[in-house]
Order: C-alpha cells, then structure tokens, then sequence
C-alpha cells in the first residue's frame, strides 16, 4: 500500500497551509507542513512517499503518477481552494483507484466549502485511530474531532522532509523540521481560530522519543509548531529534554503571561534559541479587545526576561482594529522600537476563518474573505494599515544599531549568515 503525503502547489507562491492557518511567507522561510508531518507519524509503518509541490512543483504531475498511490493526504485552505481542487481533480482522473483525504482551515472550520474531489476531511490531524480507519477500516467522509486531554500520534518519519532543505531565516541549521508537543489553544483571541479546535497536550515521553529520532536522522533544528509551547505540562517537558541529552536547536510559540526567568533559564538549556512572542499592539485598549489576556507591562518584561536568558525574541503585531485609530498605529510603532526585539513580525488583520471576530461580521462577503494580506487591504482599516505595516517595517529593521546587530548574530554558522542575507534582501525588495 502506497501513502503519499502531498503538499500542494499554489500559483508559485509560499502558501503555507499547516495546522488551519493558511498564510503566504513574508521572506525566504517554510518549514513542513506539520499536518503532513504528523500523518507521517500515524502511518509510520507503510510504504510513505512525500512530495512538497509549494517548494517544488517542477513536473508534479507526472511524478505523482509515477508512485501512483493508493492513499493521499494533502491540505487545503480558503485562499487556495479553487486550486487545490482542481488539481486533486486531475490526480483522481489520472489515478481513479486513489482516495484523498485533507485538512486545512476549510477542513476545520467550513468543511462544507470543500468540493466532492476529497474523499475524506479532516478536522483534526492527531486524531490517529479516526485517520487510520480511512486506510485500515470504515470512515464517515468528515471524521471527527473528539475531546480529550492527552493524545498519542507516534514518531513521525522526518527522513522523509529533509531532501526540501526547509529553513526558517534565523535558522542556525538547515534543513529544519517541525514538531508539535500540544494541539489547539487554551486561549481567547478573538481574531484567531486556533482556540476553536479542541485543546490537548501530547504524551511528554512521546515528545522526547521524537526530538531523539530527529537527532538520530541528522536533522539539528526544530521549528516546534504548538501556538503555545509546551502547556500545560511545561516544566516537566523541559525537564526531562534536558534530562534527555539531547543537544537540538529549537524555536518556538510562547506567551508572555506564562514566560518567566525560571521558565526561560530552563528553555534555554533544553536548546531553545528563539521565541516568538505575539505582541499584537502597543495599546492595552486594543489588547483588551481581543481577549489577549495580558498587559503591555507583562510584554516588556517577557522581552526583558528573555534577553537576560540569553534567547532570541521576535514579537508579532497586528494593526488595522477596527477600534484603531492612525494614532493608535503611532502608538504601536513607538511599543516596538521601544521593545527593541530582535526580529519583528507586523501583520494586517484580517477576519480568520473560525475566529470569533469572523463571525462578528455578519456580511454577505463574508464567503470572499480569505486569510490573505491582500485582502486585508480590503478591509475596515486595513486600507490604510498596510501603508503604516511597509513604514513600521523600513523603520525597524534599516537602523545601523540593528544592521549591526544582525551582522554578529549571523555569524553564529554559515547557514544563518546565508539565511540573513536571503531574507534580509526578501525584505529589501518588498519595503524599498
């Protein structure tokens, strides 16, 4: 039985589909798509083939013929949909024996949007006994997504991601992989979706089980794919990573209500060398809005937590709320520099798919809406937010004080100085 896990092509483009939270790549980075990493996992013992057709869709066609498949998992998402199916159309006229299965934000949260090509959808991909039914046993065309606190996937297979050369712009090493210790989110933001899918923690030995296998594979960095690290058993995760051995560089999602010097002295020697921090605005009024759940003083102490750690930091920040004003953007822009992170991540908002600000809109163009930037531009003050993200953008990373910073942080390996280049013009070209 052949399995071919398929990551889709999009018009050229850096789609990242993974984990229901479809966007494009602002620089020169892509990690695998843990969906697929994960099935990776739950079907470890079968004939597994792997084809990422976002990094490489040079004869796509003809080189999924060839392995010809039983099974194939894919993702699909809002922004791609369109093309998603009409290649899965093509791949079941070339292939008719061939049954698909997908997940995605559409699989998540709309899954009626999805077309008759995909044979089963997937809600939730750690679900392993519901997802080997498809293979294995009988299965309803949308599984579901049960509620549990702890959930077991197995080792995924990272052998098989390597040949991609994957790489995030900070990364020390490539090829990167991905990894999960959580699925879901605990927490309320109302412009996010990941907090509708059903929270649960990974088995903790599992997780280390995993980190030794990518280490035996050769791979050295780990991008871990949780919205929030390690919740809820954090400490004893850390614990036993350290008590483990294992010597991974890693980077990961953390929150700054939960960041304090104990928790980051212990990242910091299980191998974590970047956070990335959502931020999201330098006005409390605006946090308070959207459910975020902490204060501007708790971010600024996190940075400072972190640095004294003697990790990296990269924050995110959303602007165009539709409470924002200009000068609340100002207000955001002076947060920033005040931080001074190491790297910054500035996004427009648009109305997720699944997030409750989404369902706060109420329109009848609702169905047009997808988790694009460009139609963030499209949107309440979005239209001119994306001016002041290129302004904020130029501003922070083009000061000699930061230039300079980041020419002794890319010599920590040859790969990294290649990443900062690469990314640093990505960067250039796109804010010039």
């Amino acid at each position: 039985m052949k399995i071919l896990l398929l990551n889709l092509p999009y018009n050229g483009q850096k789609l990242q589909r993974d984990f229901a939270c479809a966007h494009s790549s602002k620089a020169d980075y892509y990690w695998p798509p843990i969906d697929l990493v994960v099935y990776s996992a739950i079907f470890s013992e079968q004939e597994l083939y792997f084809i990422d057709g976002v990094q490489d869709s040079k004869n796509i066609m003809e080189r999924i013929i060839e392995i010809n498949p039983d099974y194939i998992f894919t993702l699909v998402s809002a922004i791609s949909i369109k093309e998603d199916i009409s290649l899965i159309g093509k791949i079941k006229k070339a292939i008719p024996k061939v049954k698909v299965s997908a997940s995605g934000d559409l699989a998540s949260f709309e899954p009626k949007r999805i077309g008759k090509e995909i044979d089963f959808i997937i809600p939730d991909f750690t679900e392993r006994e519901e997802i080997r039914k498809i293979v294995f046993g009988k299965q309803k065309r949308i599984l579901e997504s049960k509620k549990r606190t702890e959930f077991s996937i197995g080792i995924a297979r990272h052998e098989l991601f390597k040949k991609y050369n994957y790489k995030m712009p900070y990364s020390y090493y490539s090829p990167v992989t991905s990894l999960i210790t959580n699925f879901g989110c605990p927490f309320r933001c109302k412009f996010c979706n990941s907090n509708r899918l059903n929270f649960k923690y990974r088995n903790l030995n599992e997780v280390v089980e995993e980190l030794r296998y990518i280490e035996k594979v050769g791979i050295k960095e780990v991008y871990i794919r949780d919205f929030t690290f390690g919740i809820p058993k954090l400490k004893e995760l850390l614990n036993s990573i350290i008590k483990s051995g294992i010597k991974l560089k890693w980077s990961c999602e953390f929150r700054v209500d939960i960041a304090n010097e104990e928790i980051l002295r212990l990242m910091k020697k299980a191998g974590c060398f970047l956070i990335f921090y959502g931020g999201e605005s330098g006005n409390q009024k605006t946090l308070d809005s959207m459910n975020k759940g902490f204060s501007l003083e708790q971010v600024k102490k996190a940075v400072d937590f972190t640095k004294k750690a003697g990790i990296e930091t990269l924050i995110s920040f959303i602007i165009g709320f539709d409470n924002e004003t200009e000068k609340d953007i100002h207000k955001t822009q002076e947060f920033i520099m005040e931080l001074y992170p190491d790297y910054v991540s500035i996004n427009v908002l648009v109305p997720r798919i699944g997030s409750e600000f989404r369902e706060e809109i109420n329109s009848s163009e609702e169905i047009k809406l997808d988790n694009s930037e460009a139609m963030g531009k499209l949107y309440s003050n979005g239209k001119y937010a994306v001016d002041y993200k290129e302004a904020i953008e130029k501003k922070f990373f083009f000061r000699p004080m930061k230039l300079l910073r980041y020419l002794v942080l890319s010599a920590k390996t040859f790969q990294r100085f290649k990443n900062f280049v690469k990314s640093g013009a990505s960067i250039f070209l796109r804010i010039k």
